[in-house]
């Protein structure tokens, strides 16, 4: 190290010194990305009831890989089997994998051992080797098995999807088409878990969330840095608008801060709650912007009609005339000896004209 470079020879062992990007590290992080899964899905399982899980967009960022990774595999699969002879062992891989999946779809009760079981007979890897050695292999009554089997575990709103499968006469295709089918099946047996374990999880989900990002916080204690800038930012503004502060007061500007201002750095104890605040703030801006018109509105033409009875009467004189027990009064020659009736039609366009623009803008 006399010459200021790093020293990459061996110790005194004989071994290179350690990477910093070891597997153990890599197991840390992949422990903590792990554990903040399992927080946000509680935390969403907790604010929001209809929460389900779905498949990526095809048009996001995660559905664009997806189609490209998986655009290169199934190219793989159809290059081995236009060979001659036919190369097939992708095709055994994945035809194990379908076997694993459905294994794990059946129930483990009583019910489902029958059912087990017959998968294990009839989707034997090894008697498919032997027919593909004797070239007695037929890949479309194995996809007609699998059918029946996903057909009898699938959701009813799943059948047609699943029934078209043997409507397929490419090989890479079927199997392409199966592995989808079952990304669904798998999709609703969560969903429908999700539903049934809510009540259950609801009641420890508070303490859940707590303990977890306790752990969160043992693990990287640097965790809350955001958290104590965006609480000090909102006593500092509180102080210099020389408000009470209070753990109270603190909270709620804290909070309105998320809603009312841009927040450069979000804080870490409302992350999961981001997508919900920024909703709320656009909902605030169209309230805002309502509030505004109808003031604009209300200084421009006048105020607006508080009750279609006020404007009756001042539309039509004899408004109370059809009113039960009350005396039909005397309008002979009103019109031309009241004076006030004058002051009628600019009133009446008026109200007309505040009608017309609350109508048009969804308000009244």
């Amino acid at each position: 190290m006399a010459d200021g470079k790093r020293d990459h020879s061996p110790g005194p062992s004989g071994k290179s010194p350690r990477s910093p990007y070891n597997s153990e590290r890599m197991d840390e992080a992949t422990a903590a990305l792990e554990e903040q899964v399992r927080l946000q899905l509680a935390h969403e399982l907790y604010m929001n009831e209809d929460m389900e899980m779905n498949m990526p967009h095809p048009e996001s960022i995660v559905g664009q890989v997806k189609q490209i990774v998986h655009r290169a595999f199934w190219d793989s699969v159809r290059a081995g089997l236009e060979k001659s002879p036919p190369d097939y062992e992708h095709c055994i891989r994945l035809i194990l994998e379908i076997k694993e999946i459905l294994l794990d779809l059946i129930p483990t009760a009583s019910g489902g051992q029958k059912m087990r079981s017959q998968v294990n007979e009839v989707m034997d890897v090894d008697l498919y080797k032997q027919q593909i050695e004797n070239d007695t292999f037929d890949l479309r009554s194995v996809s007609q098995f699998v059918v029946s089997i996903m057909l009898a575990l699938c959701a009813p709103a799943r059948d047609s999807t699943v029934r078209a499968i043997s409507d397929n006469n490419d090989p890479v295709e079927i199997l392409r088409a199966i592995f989808s089918a079952l990304d669904l099946i798998r999709l609703d047996f969560v969903n429908y878990q999700l539903r049934t374990l809510r009540p259950t999880l609801l009641a420890h989900s508070v303490q859940y969330e707590q303990d977890k990002f306790r752990t969160l916080l043992q693990r990287n204690p640097s965790a809350l840095d955001k958290t104590r800038t965006w609480l000090s930012d909102t006593v500092n503004t509180l102080r210099n608008l020389n408000e009470v502060v209070t753990p109270t007061t603190i909270l709620q500007a804290a909070f309105w801060r998320l809603i009312e201002e841009e927040v450069s750095d979000v804080p870490e104890t409302a992350a999961m709650d981001i997508a919900r605040y920024v909703s709320l703030s656009k909902e605030l801006k169209a309230v805002v912007f309502a509030a505004s018109c109808i003031l604009i509105l209300q200084n421009g033409i006048g105020p607006p009609v508080q009750q279609d009875s006020f404007a009756n009467k001042t539309i039509n004189p004899a408004y109370e005339d059809d009113k039960p027990n009350t005396p039909r009064r005397q309008t002979q020659h009103t019109e031309t000896t009241n004076p006030t009736n004058l002051d009628y039609k600019p009133t009446i366009l008026r109200q007309q004209t505040q009608r017309q623009i609350l109508r048009a803008l969804k308000i009244s």
